[in-house]
């Protein structure tokens, strides 16, 4: 099991579909959780709900209803016989509840971290992307949320790292290159041990 993880801006909407033409089913836990407010949020925002959610379930809220809504895409990735790459996780507290409700071992975890240039470099991908403005304390106020969730702790154990500050075409060719090296890997190769890692330093470079 894949998790693609990140700042807003980065790139891992580019991402997904790269892993997609490889043969990963690539599950975005994000627009999950939008669907599941839509039909049980009622006139409450998102923030509400989750606010709520929590304030009646715990913290694990958030981590109990994205893991429910992606264990659905996971059964049908394990049917077709793929591996899944997910997006949208900012800590590792979700990475890890996930995979016990999907009775996944840590060690079969890869953690790929893509790493974005300047925080206003993020803010215009993320306007061009959506489409609208956002004022640069809005969306540094977003980026500190993230990083607050545990982003920079997920960091720390990324298996590899791809850096999206040198255009948009070489972005695209070391996601490229990266989903082909890991979908050529033998099922039992996804591991937390550092085989991973050392298998995709030893092709990339």
């Amino acid at each position: 099991m894949i998790f693609l993880v990140g700042p807003h801006g980065v790139g891992k909407s580019t991402a997904g579909p790269l892993f997609t033409e490889c043969g990963f089913e690539v599950v975005d836990t994000g627009p999950l959780m939008r669907q599941l407010h839509a039909r049980l949020g009622g006139a409450l925002s998102f923030g509400e709900w989750v606010r709520q959610g929590e304030a009646l379930h715990g913290l694990d809220f958030t981590n109990q209803v994205g893991a429910t809504a992606a264990k659905i895409v996971l059964a049908q990735a394990a049917e077709l016989g793929r591996e899944a790459v997910l997006l949208g996780f900012r800590s590792l507290r979700g990475i890890r509840f996930l995979l016990e409700h999907a009775a996944e071992p840590w060690e079969r975890a890869v953690i790929v971290g893509l790493h974005g240039p300047s925080d206003e470099e993020l803010r215009q991908r993320w306007m061009a992307r959506e489409g609208r403005s956002i004022s640069s304390d809005d969306f540094h106020a977003l980026l500190a949320a993230e990083r607050a969730a545990g982003l920079e702790q997920i960091y720390e154990h990324e298996h590899h790292t791809v850096v999206n500050d040198c255009g948009i075409h070489r972005f695209i060719q070391e996601i490229r290159d990266l989903s082909e090296l890991l979908a050529a890997m033998p099922h039992q190769d996804f591991n937390g041990s550092g085989m991973v890692a050392r298998r995709m330093a030893e092709a990339l470079v």
